[in-house]
């Protein structure tokens, strides 16, 4: 059987140091060779699944993040409407603690 080079950009060249307990590193090892797996397959595995988590997790916070503040503008050009106040400041704080949840 013929030996095939992959190619120059599919070659694993680049080296990741990781800094763990004794105790995290028997982890690592042991989850990946219940996975069968080398410990660097397992942990770049590992890796790039947990970005990938991690935006999807983002996805799904920015549209509840957008459905959430649909319904505060309800609640809010309802309340415009009347004339309670503290109704209408409680609201208006809300609003203000909504927007800082917008920077992620």
């Amino acid at each position: 059987m013929a030996n095939i080079r992959k190619a120059e950009s599919d070659r694993r060249s680049e080296i990741v140091t990781v800094k763990c307990t004794k105790d995290e590193k028997l982890q690592i090892d042991s989850a990946a060779q219940k996975n069968n797996k080398t410990t660097s397959s397992y942990v770049l595995e590992c890796g790039l699944a947990g970005k990938e988590r991690r935006r999807s997790k983002d996805r799904k916070r920015a549209t509840e993040l957008v459905l959430q503040q649909e319904r505060i503008n309800v609640m809010y050009r309802q309340v415009h409407k009347d004339t309670d106040k503290k109704l209408k400041s409680a609201i208006e704080q809300i609003i203000r603690g909504e927007l800082s949840l917008w920077a992620f």
